[in-house]
């Protein structure tokens, strides 16, 4: 690849809070920043782009989602924007009419949310069988924690859930014996959910849990070479030695941008459905039970399987939404012999700022889906109280202890979209227009270090990536805006208009 010159820019480049005019790349790296006329003179004979003040940015680095699971929400009946048992049902029924020619065909539907619901209770089994039809299907709750299921997807699938519905391990259980999508398909899907990671700007992103169910596709993806995103994929510790031996050239290091990093262990549930497992109790939602969610894992497994990570020289990364789940992640850092090196904390919605000390003692990253302010932060006030759920996604705290916090989407639980993601947590503002924990907002340059330089290093690749600096990938963002002169508010509406990977441009907006 020749020399590449974007000039006339505004470039921030992520180190120091350095801004240049331009910016030179050959074979994929960063060769030179600077003034216009220092990066011109050095390379006379690049490829120029005149870039007319436009904005550049490094890449966004998503540290947490799963990329399968967006690719296989391609292939399903979108319910986002359903407020109702019939919009539901509606919507299956228009999906069957012009997608399903067979009763025996699968029906997949993504994104329900019952607390968008504006007067129905959350949907059942005999909600779907009231469809009439003869497919199975299952409906998926938009947290990734929960499912329903009609009469003949239980029977197929051996399950038998009060009402059709399942929650947490039981869900998980009952959803991989789901007939994976034909291959083709699912090939096709995922060349479609790089393009849209691409359009938000992503250059890497991650495959946040896999299971052996993953296998052929992943060996089809990278036999092929069809990975043009970078993933880092963690495995289920039942399934990491599956991985490993399938894939040893990616254990690691990156071979055809796929790269298996570590371990993913489940520690508590969702706030939204209740289960997040939490110090003290929620709010009363009029049941007369006082639920404090539960854990998942005892304390010897997590134990255990931190040690399995250490010996492997691997990371691991622990979904923690509750404090307690997070006293629980932070004890079995502190009880290993040997640390492990950057283990991840991923959501830490409830973690309390009272903890980010011992964060910091152990080396956790604490990892925010720090969107929920704006999609789930009125259900958080329900559910915990204005007081407790005012330090939900508490960077503020994370930032002022000195953490190396990032931010995620948990993609497909929302878009991959990393200027929202900046967005709320500058904001911090509700769908209802409350503020959330005023002390907990942070400034943009520091929202824009969370989903660059701190990502990167999350992964181990703060040498390589990040920013926009000398032997540094040339993975570049460039934005309709400037995010750190636009009003605040206003830093959602910001879109990439080009994303540029490896020096290549890979995404660039139509309009």
């Amino acid at each position: 690849m020749g020399r590449k010159v974007y000039y006339n820019a505004n470039i921030i480049t992520m180190d120091d809070e350095k801004t240049v005019q331009a910016a030179a790349t050959e074979n994929g790296n960063i060769i030179m920043t600077g003034t216009n006329e220092e990066v011109l003179k050095f390379c006379k004979d690049a490829q120029k782009r005149d870039m007319n003040g436009m904005t550049i940015i490094p890449a966004f680095i998503d540290s947490h989602g799963h990329f399968l699971a967006k690719a296989s929400e391609l292939l399903s009946v979108s319910l986002e924007g359903c407020t109702g048992i019939s919009d539901i049902l509606m919507r299956i029924a228009h999906y069957r009419e012009k997608n399903i020619s067979d009763d025996s065909q699968w029906i997949i539907a993504d994104g329900y949310d019952f607390s968008e619901f504006i007067k129905d209770p959350g949907l059942a089994g005999e909600d779907l069988d009231k469809l009439q039809i003869k497919n199975p299907v299952v409906v998926k709750h938009k947290s990734g924690h929960s499912g329903v299921f009609n009469c003949a997807a239980c029977r197929l699938l051996g399950a038998d859930p009060p009402e059709g519905r399942a929650y947490e391990k039981e869900y998980m259980s009952i959803i991989e014996k789901l007939p994976p999508p034909a291959p083709q398909d699912f090939i096709n899907a995922c060349l479609k959910a790089q393009d849209i990671y691409f359009s938000y700007g992503i250059t890497t992103a991650q495959e946040g849990m896999m299971v052996r169910q993953m296998l052929d596709i992943y060996a089809l993806l990278i036999k092929n070479n069809l990975l043009r995103l970078r993933i880092n994929g963690y495995a289920r510790t039942d399934d990491y030695d599956l991985f490993a031996q399938k894939f040893p050239e990616s254990t690691g290091r990156y071979h055809n941008n796929f790269r298996l990093m570590g371990y993913k262990i489940f520690l508590d549930g969702s706030p939204q459905l209740r289960t997040a497992w939490m110090r003290t109790p929620y709010a009363d939602n009029g049941s007369g039970s006082v639920e404090y969610g539960q854990p998942v894992m005892t304390e010897k497994a997590v134990c255990d399987a931190i040690n399995m990570a250490v010996e492997k020289n691997m990371q691991i990364i622990a979904h923690c939404n509750g404090d307690a789940a997070a006293a629980q992640f932070i004890n079995a850092c502190s009880m290993c012999t040997i640390k492990p090196d950057r283990p991840v904390m991923i959501h830490s919605q409830l973690l309390d700022p009272g903890q980010m000390g011992s964060l910091k003692k152990y080396g956790i990253i604490p990892s925010f889906f720090i969107a929920h302010i704006y999609h789930w932060g009125d259900l958080h006030i329900k559910n915990f109280g204005l007081s407790r759920a005012q330090t939900i996604s508490a960077a503020g705290s994370a930032f002022r202890n000195g953490l190396p916090a990032t931010f995620h989407q948990d993609t497909p639980v929302i878009e991959p979209d990393m200027m929202e993601t900046v967005w709320c947590a500058v904001n911090r503002t509700t769908k209802a227009g409350i503020c959330l924990g005023r002390d907990e907002r942070i400034n943009v340059y520091q929202a824009l270090e969370a989903v660059t330089v701190n990502a990167a290093y999350q992964y181990f690749d703060e040498k390589s990536a990040g920013s926009i600096k000398v032997n540094k990938k040339a993975d570049l963002a460039v934005l309709s805006q400037d995010p750190l002169s636009v009003e605040t508010y206003k830093l959602k509406d910001i879109k990439v208009m080009e994303t540029v990977m490896d020096g290549e441009t890979v995404y660039r907006r139509s309009n």
